[in-house]
């Protein structure tokens, strides 16, 4: 079995929405599961979602639109079904919910799924670029560096993670809606789809603890391995 070290950043930035009154409330609980419904390595993202025990007349897919700093609605299922998937693959490289409600005027019983990455799946790593520029709150561009030494698989983690941080720099995260931890077949991460999900997890919930907000706590951990987390 093939253990694969977790990705971690380096991040010296500050948050950029913290303490913005325009931000608008995390969603309340429960927040149902959602996750791409094909698990497979390089298969697009179709949003599949469970609510059960939640269940709702309208279902709308939404990606979250880092410019504008919101939730931009993609699809529309009018279904008391508490398992679906939506009808189209969402746009890789990119943070997407599902919004379930009572009526289709969004106005009655509203609730939120778990936050879902539709991981990007490089062919070869020189398809992976070596940096990402961040665009920062403050207007600073904060450049990360992909680890072109790590192989495919771990070039591709660390490639998605920083898209992410790309897509809540301008939030911190905080104000997101929690990501549902991914179901490993051997307890580890144990093929590409796990090892990127993992890293993607775990990166995420720590923007949403805080940790843009406070950059000490961002230190590189080559040691760290999902198993221990």
């Amino acid at each position: 079995m093939k253990l694969t070290t977790v990705i971690t950043l380096s991040i010296g930035v500050t948050s950029a929405m913290a303490g913005n009154p325009e931000l608008p409330p995390a969603p309340l609980a429960p927040n149902p599961p959602a996750k791409c419904a094909d698990q497979t390595t390089g298969a697009p993202c179709k949003i599949g979602w469970d609510f059960v025990g939640n269940q709702r007349n309208h279902y709308w897919t939404q990606r979250w639109d880092s410019e504008n700093v919101l939730w931009k609605t993609l699809e529309h299922s009018e279904s008391r079904a508490v398992f679906n998937t939506g009808q189209n693959a969402v746009e890789a490289g990119h943070l997407y919910r599902v919004l379930g409600c009572n009526d289709a005027a969004r106005s009655s019983g509203c609730i939120t799924s778990t936050a879902v990455w539709a991981p990007v799946w490089p062919d070869n790593v020189d398809e992976i670029p070596e940096t990402v520029d961040v665009e920062l709150f403050n207007g600073e561009i904060e450049t990360f560096q992909v680890s072109k030494t790590l192989d495919l698989e771990g070039q591709t983690a660390q490639y998605n993670i920083y898209l992410m941080v790309k897509e809540l720099a301008l939030v911190g995260g905080q104000n997101l809606p929690p990501m549902a931890k991914p179901y490993l077949t051997v307890g580890v991460p144990d093929t590409p789809t796990e090892v990127v999900d993992m890293n993607v997890y775990m990166s995420y919930e720590k923007l949403r603890a805080g940790y843009l907000d406070n950059p000490e706590r961002w230190k590189p951990d080559p040691s760290t391995r999902p198993e221990n987390n």
